[in-house]
């Protein structure tokens, strides 16, 4: 078992009284969580979210759960260091809009109930966390022969990327063939880009 994952498991069980009390959108963009109901956590994609962070979307808050430690490291532009289970340490407020991401997905109900948090305006957890960033914002990549939906996507990225530092890629037929993906950690990362 991760560290995260135990991590989550002891704030989970110590607090989960207090995620009743987060409100959150529902997908249709209306409702809040029940006592005793499960949380309808809301994700958002990497492109989306470097859509905000580029327009400055009023109220964006971004946390990222992981340690200290690994935030140093590398971290996305405008986030706060939230660790899951250490002491709350962010204030939240009924118009922000929260943003919580780890290295891969995690459970948004989980996480916000871990950082005490008052209702908010809207809350969503970075689908694919950090992992997502690096492939789909800093290094997108198009294969040879994709049809014009994916050529018109890549572009967008590929726009996205160049603001944040990124390096999109245009494969030929030839690196398509062989191409496979390695997704690099956060923890191989060292200030690339944002």
């Amino acid at each position: 078992m991760t560290v995260l994952r135990r991590a989550l498991l002891v704030t989970a069980a110590s607090l989960g009284s207090l995620a009743a009390l987060v409100s959150i959108a529902s997908p249709g963009g209306r409702g809040t969580a029940e006592s005793g109901s499960k949380l309808n956590a809301r994700e958002i994609t990497s492109i989306q979210l470097a859509d905000w962070i580029k327009d400055r979307k009023p109220g964006l808050r971004i946390l990222d759960v992981r340690s200290a430690a690994d935030f140093d490291v590398f971290h996305l532009p405008g986030s706060l260091s939230a660790p899951l289970g250490g002491p709350p340490s962010i204030e939240l407020g009924k118009r922000d809009v929260v943003v919580v991401y780890s290295e891969e997905d995690l459970d948004l109900g989980e996480a916000l109930a871990s950082l005490r948090s008052p209702a908010v305006a809207e809350a969503f957890a970075l689908r694919r966390g950090l992992n997502g960033w690096l492939d789909e914002v800093m290094n997108p990549v198009l294969l040879a022969g994709s049809n014009t939906e994916d050529k018109a996507a890549f572009e967008k990225a590929a726009e996205l990327s160049r603001y944040f530092g990124g390096v999109p890629r245009v494969l030929d037929a030839t690196e398509s063939a062989a191409f496979t993906r390695k997704k690099p950690s956060s923890s191989e990362t060292r200030r690339r880009g944002c």
